[in-house]
């Protein structure tokens, strides 16, 4: 991959957000395949919850991540 488009796409706005809706819908594929089939699981119980839990933790790792990613990227310094 090109380094200046990688850049860019690093460094839209709107990178974590859309992550985070990729993890919403891993939220949602993770309730229709593993979910709770007895229907006495707390988080897995609605798909609304897992699809909240989902997009949650994405947001949580792209955030940490993503700043990481442009500090790296902007130094030049590459390994």
């Amino acid at each position: 991959m090109n380094d200046s488009i990688f850049k860019k796409w690093l460094n839209a706005p709107w990178l974590i957000p859309l992550l985070s809706l990729v993890g919403v819908g891993f939220g949602y594929l993770y309730w229709y395949y593993w979910g709770c089939a007895s229907g006495t699981c707390v988080l897995q119980d609605y798909p609304y919850r897992t699809m909240l839990i989902g997009g949650l933790l994405t947001y949580l790792i792209a955030d940490s991540v993503i700043p990481w990613l442009r500090q790296k990227f902007s130094s030049g310094k590459e390994r």
